[in-house]
């Protein structure tokens, strides 16, 4: 682990030679911390990170991804910040299965500490691994790519009473799956989605909202972001797919009544994401494919209302600054921030990437200007700074953590917040 200063804002004022956002490997104070590639078969540490436990009172945890080997690692940080790299879970030799995609989804499920990985599983199928220090599988067959997932604690199914638990939702072209475990279901939860007139379309982007419901107890709605750029809603329930268990009449369902479709004037790329807030504001998380660097940043708000009808209403104006890979929400309990990673963005001359990090008010919407950028202060071409974000809690408070060619950073402090560690 690397160790190295990041520079507040009046250390700035006081010299301004000095630039804040970077840090000095001469001096012995931390501000930001660095992982390297932990000694594993793992060539691409790094590719997706993801916090690991949703809230810590002492220390905290970071969970990471690395690829050419599939290796599951967790980075656990004391209360004073040092840092611990489990030896890692090798899910290629455990199950067989093959390299990540450019742009693994890795998930964090809101009511539990656990955490999700979706990726194409070995053969025709989907592979779900799912779990807190050590993940478990689940197989989603007859599908082989996945384009988006989201947790959801769906609605109990039709056949069955019992309240449902958090799980996750997975969509691959025009259809999502339940991923239901650790109970194995046939026939396998299956629901096509059709648009408002009837039509299958591509899936880009999915989240789970709570439309009329608000207790922390209530199912789960589905919101969805077509390829075409169309924000859909759809009931809970097409997790459980159709016949005696869930509402997919011939495996399909079509949008939920009293509810209308949006088009956001954006046509998002696979590897494009929902980030939900407070089960209410959809965050879009928008980009091309390989070759085109248009982007889009959006806040929708889903419970908004039309003539009696639920639609998605933007909340602010988009930020369409370019070649946006990912991106994830700061919350310090007073403000709130979009953390955006651009990986190919050029720094000091050099295509090392960078993160913006620009102000978010669920009244006005995002702030296009950003308030901090984050980069490497020694950057290297091709290092794929911000490739992967997330936020995680370190001593009961929020800390930013960034993916980097084979190295993860966690910022302990920055201008927009104090020295989280004790």
């Amino acid at each position: 682990m690397r160790t190295s200063l990041l520079f507040v804002a009046g250390a700035a004022l006081l010299a301004p030679a000095c630039k804040w956002t970077e840090f000095d490997d001469l001096e012995k104070e931390t501000w930001v911390s660095t992982t390297k590639k932990p000694n594993s078969d793992s060539t691409d540490f790094g590719m997706a990170i993801q916090r690991g436990a949703r809230a810590s009172a002492s220390g905290g945890k970071l969970v990471a991804m690395g690829s050419a080997e599939v290796v599951f690692t967790e980075i656990t940080f004391a209360s004073n910040g040092d840092a611990t790299t489990s030896p890692g879970q090798n899910l290629s030799d455990q199950f067989g299965i093959a390299n990540l995609e450019a742009q693994p989804i890795l998930l964090a499920d809101p009511a539990t500490n656990e955490v999700a990985l979706v990726m194409e599983g070995v053969g025709n199928q989907i592979t779900v691994f799912r779990g807190e220090g050590n993940l478990n599988v689940i197989q989603i067959f007859g599908v082989q790519k996945p384009d988006a997932a989201t947790f959801i604690t769906p609605p109990p199914r039709l056949d069955v009473a019992d309240p449902q638990v958090s799980q996750p939702l997975v969509a691959a072209g025009d259809s999502v799956f339940g991923a239901h475990y650790p109970m194995a279901l046939n026939p396998q939860p299956r629901c096509q989605l059709l648009d408002e007139g009837g039509t299958p379309f591509q899936i880009r982007g999915i989240g789970a909202v709570k439309l009329a419901a608000t207790d922390e107890t209530d199912p789960h709605d589905v919101v969805v972001w077509g390829a075409n750029g169309k924000l859909l809603l759809y009931p809970g329930g097409v997790f459980h797919g159709g016949g005696t268990r869930g509402p997919c009449t011939g495996d399909a369902h079509g949008p939920l009544a009293s509810t209308t479709p949006v088009d956001t004037g954006f046509q998002p790329g696979r590897g494009s994401q929902i980030v939900m807030l407070d089960d209410r504001y959809a965050l879009l998380v928008g980009h091309q494919d390989v070759g085109n660097a248009d982007s889009y940043i959006a806040l929708y708000d889903l419970r908004a209302m039309n003539g009696g009808n639920f639609e998605p209403a933007p909340v602010g104006n988009p930020v369409t600054t370019p070649d946006l890979r990912t991106a994830t929400v700061l919350d310090d309990g007073s403000q709130k921030y979009v953390v955006a990673g651009y990986p190919n963005a050029t720094f000091d001359g050099v295509r090392a990437g960078n993160v913006l990090v620009y102000p978010l008010d669920l009244t006005t919407g995002i702030d296009s200007t950003p308030v901090m950028t984050l980069h490497d202060a020694q950057p290297e071409s091709d290092q794929q700074f911000g490739r992967a974000v997330a936020v995680t809690e370190i001593n009961g408070r929020p800390a930013i953590a960034v993916g980097a060619d084979n190295e993860v950073f966690l910022y302990f402090r920055t201008a927009l917040y104090d020295d989280v560690r004790q």
